[in-house]
């Protein structure tokens, strides 16, 4: 019989996998989408990424406090819908004020996501083996995120980069409800 613990992980996995696959799909796209209302200007582009890493620093630690009180499945759940919701916002955006603002709380919701995701993976795995399995786990999403990258730019070329927008949210909703079947 196969344990919570197991079990959980095995749906992190996946869940993960998901999320690699159609995360790597924006990949280095997500710059040339930017550049497209800084009309190619690196120094909005660099404050756009500022807005970004600053909420995702901030956010982090009290991800990481709150998850550890709450649960880290409610975290993950929650910043995976609103990331899947600010993807689509991300088509609807026609001045560069919005774009940072999308970027801010894509900032914050990324940072409770990869926090609590991380504190997971901890939990999930037993201390003796602990970096066996997230070096592991890095591996096979790197893997996943860096396939989609070779296709990302062919799609994006056929269909557009609100296309890939779209597409990521799904695959990120997909990813998030495969979180309800963990048990904390």
């Amino acid at each position: 019989m196969i344990s919570k613990n197991q079990r959980n992980f095995k749906i992190f996995i996946i869940s993960s996998l998901i999320l690699a696959f159609f995360g790597g799909l924006m990949g280095p796209l997500y710059v040339l989408f930017i550049n497209k209302f800084t009309n190619n200007n690196i120094t909005y582009v660099g404050i756009g990424f500022g807005f970004f890493g600053i909420a995702f620093a901030t956010i982090s630690y009290f991800a990481g406090k709150y998850s550890d009180k709450f649960g880290k499945k409610i975290f993950m759940i929650t910043s995976g819908i609103l990331h899947g919701l600010l993807l689509i916002i991300y088509t609807f955006i026609i001045k560069i004020y919005q774009l940072y603002i999308v970027q801010f709380l894509d900032g914050m919701v990324s940072a409770a996501y990869a926090t609590t995701a991380t504190a997971l993976l901890a939990d999930l795995t037993k201390k003796e083996d602990r970096g066996k399995k997230i070096g592991k786990y890095n591996s096979i999403v790197g893997i996943f995120s860096s396939i989609a990258l070779i296709f990302s730019g062919i799609l994006v070329s056929k269909y557009g980069f609100k296309f890939i927008f779209y597409i990521v949210a799904l695959g990120l909703f997909t990813a998030t409800l495969l979180l309800f079947k963990i048990k904390e």
